[in-house]
């Protein structure tokens, strides 16, 4: 496991779709953003910190994805990407 997937364990999300959702931290995971094409990933330096819950609607597994929409989610993935990438600056991992 990279260094920059491991660096999830224990975050709080950075995504928050719905706060009410979120604040298990042990269920946090590097969540890749989409764009890696046919059963692709991007880099582990295009992910967010985001809990299973919020995973899920990132990657359209939970059917509330609707409910939100698709645009709050992707604002909320480029504010979580912003947020991760200087918690991993403040850890010396980028």
């Amino acid at each position: 496991m990279s260094k920059l997937r491991e660096s999830a364990r224990g975050k709080p999300c950075a995504v928050r779709v719905d706060p009410a959702l979120c604040g298990f931290l042990e269920t946090t995971v590097l969540a890749h953003l989409p764009g890696g094409g046919m059963a692709g990933k991007v880099p582990d330096t295009c992910a967010v910190y985001a809990c299973r819950q919020c995973h899920d609607l990132m990657d359209r597994r939970d059917g509330r994805w609707r409910q939100y929409g698709a645009e709050l989610i992707n604002e909320r993935i480029i504010r979580a990407l912003v947020e991760t990438h200087r918690t991993m600056i403040a850890d010396g991992l980028l």
